[in-house]
């Protein structure tokens, strides 16, 4: 009975990281578990843009056929590398910034189709055993501890004006991104060359635990150690900084709306959030100026139905939200890095070890389309993020 009872014990498994490649991820996640035995629950309405997620079952005979319990709980990129590298715990109130999310106690309600809204009730914190990033590990300052690296998939990277932006704010370059991102506003007029366009354009962005934004300094020359100046939307209504109410840009109590900026390590810790946020309107009459910013394919798309996409160096990735996947294939769209599943090269449980694998070649094979580019699509290859785009596969 003691064999028995060993042989089918759980394995629990816990996925951090990357929240551009979040919705790949949870999708992977459940074509690895045998569908007869599928249960899983989530927070929020959408599965695939959830912060934290439970998923039981069996997994398939490719990642073992083990009995699992997958949680997820998404806090960037260089955020999952810092857990696996110091074994920090999920969430982490100490981290700088704080990590949020954590993982769902196993009493979360489920059901084979998936049962939305459930409780953030939380396990006490523990490490996390995998993390997806967008980012190769030495890009990171988390270069300590030696981590199993596979690539999975390629993930472009859009940037996006806000609500109401107006049309000829089209194209963005490497040079007016990192001139952007240095300064507290750039005239419209940089992008449209008419004089008469002095309404300002702010940067706004993610935290430094993203790896979206540091794929987006790396690729502009901004640096991926810079100190941005972006715009904060956060802001109390009693601070006098303007601020997002309820999907509007809205006047602090000082009665004239001024421009709040984050301290240079922070933002939006999640790409959906700061999508929602680049929905809001009347920027242009509270602030006064526009927004742009950077967002992986699916957070773009959510923002006015994916219209908003900018052109990047006069290449487009976006057009009315269809993704032009040839421009990356090919080398012509250079906003874009790999996406990367990591787990600890030393001292991962076997069992885990043969379920991330399982994972890893089920997003590299499949699922990575779900979010990005599948890696052997590819005819073209670079180094690390930025780096010269060159002929071949990796």
């Amino acid at each position: 009975m003691a064999i028995v009872h060993v042989a089918s014990a759980q394995t629990t498994v816990r996925i951090t990281g990357s929240t551009a490649f979040r919705a790949a991820t949870h999708q992977a996640i459940l074509h690895i578990i045998q569908p007869a035995t599928l249960n899983f629950g989530y927070t929020g309405t959408s599965y695939n843009g959830a912060t934290e997620a439970i998923i039981t079952g069996t997994t398939t005979a490719a990642a073992g056929s083990l009995p699992v319990v997958i949680k997820t709980a998404w806090s960037g990129s260089v955020g999952g590398v810092f857990t696996l590298v110091t074994n920090g715990p999920v969430p982490n109130a100490s981290a700088n910034p704080p990590i949020t999310a954590g993982w769902l106690v196993n009493s979360t309600p489920t059901s084979p189709g998936g049962t939305p809204n459930a409780p953030a009730n939380f396990d006490a914190p523990v490490t996390a055993d995998v993390a997806m990033s967008d980012s190769f590990q030495g890009s990171t300052p988390y270069t300590t501890l030696a981590l199993t690296d596979h690539i999975v998939g390629v993930v472009p990277f859009v940037w996006v004006r806000n609500a109401g932006a107006p049309t000829t704010l089209t194209n963005m370059t490497q040079q007016l991104a990192k001139a952007v991102l240095n300064n507290p506003g750039l005239p419209l007029s940089e992008w449209t060359a008419t004089a008469t366009d002095t309404i300002l354009v702010f940067a706004t962005g993610r935290n430094n635990d993203s790896g979206t934004r540091l794929d987006a300094f790396a690729e502009s020359g901004f640096g991926v150690g810079g100190a941005p100046v972006q715009v904060d939307g956060t802001q109390s209504s009693t601070s006098g900084f303007a601020w997002i109410n309820a999907g509007v840009w809205t006047a602090g109590s000082g009665g004239v709306g001024n421009v709040a900026f984050f301290a240079a390590p922070n933002g939006y810790s999640s790409g959906g959030s700061l999508a929602t946020e680049m929905n809001a309107t009347n920027s242009n009459n509270v602030l006064p100026g526009w927004l742009v910013t950077y967002l992986g394919i699916n957070d773009a798309g959510s923002v006015n139905g994916g219209a908003n996409a900018l052109t990047y160096n006069g290449v487009p990735y976006l057009i009315s939200n269809v993704q032009q996947t040839a421009n990356v294939q090919q080398g012509l769209y250079s906003f874009w890095s790999y996406e990367h599943l990591f787990y600890r090269t030393a001292g991962t449980l076997a069992n885990v070890v043969t379920i991330a694998n399982g994972l890893a070649a089920q997003i590299r094979n499949t699922d990575a389309a779900t979010s990005g580019i599948l890696a052997t699509s590819m005819a073209v290859q670079r180094a690390s993020e930025g780096a010269p785009i060159v002929p071949g596969q990796l």
